[in-house]
């Protein structure tokens, strides 16, 4: 059980940083974008 409980955590938070790399990612390209459109 309490194994279990590590797993979530770890795989909760492999997603939580994916996602916010992402998420950065996507700014950063949108911002590039406006940046070359409004060039």
């Amino acid at each position: 059980m309490n194994l279990f409980i590590i797993a979530m955590i770890g795989i909760i938070g492999t997603i939580i940083s994916v996602t916010r790399r992402a998420f950065i990612f996507f700014i950063q390209l949108r911002s590039t974008i406006s940046y070359i459109h409004f060039k």
